[in-house]
């Protein structure tokens, strides 16, 4: 690096900055098309209710605990109104 040829350290460079524009560029396309078909997010109720069982079937977390406490409801909108 100190002593060879900087036509190799550029050639290098380069060649990081073609890899990263080519995964950014295939990769925003996936998820572009996947948020399209698919959708990336789960729901509002569903994330207050918590993912463990959407996303695994059963519960990540013991319900007897002492710490347990239960899904919170979905509150209603806030969008207008005051105080």
């Amino acid at each position: 690096m100190f002593f060879g040829d900087p036509g190799q350290l550029v050639a290098q460079i380069i060649g990081m900055v073609v890899c990263f524009v080519y995964v950014f560029g295939i990769s925003w396309v996936f998820f572009a098309l996947y948020k399209r078909l698919f959708g990336l997010r789960v729901s509002a109720e569903t994330e207050l209710r918590g993912l463990d069982i959407p996303e695994m079937g059963s519960l990540g977390y013991n319900p007897d605990a002492e710490f347990y406490e239960p899904p919170i409801a979905v509150a209603p909108s806030m969008s207008g109104g005051g105080d």
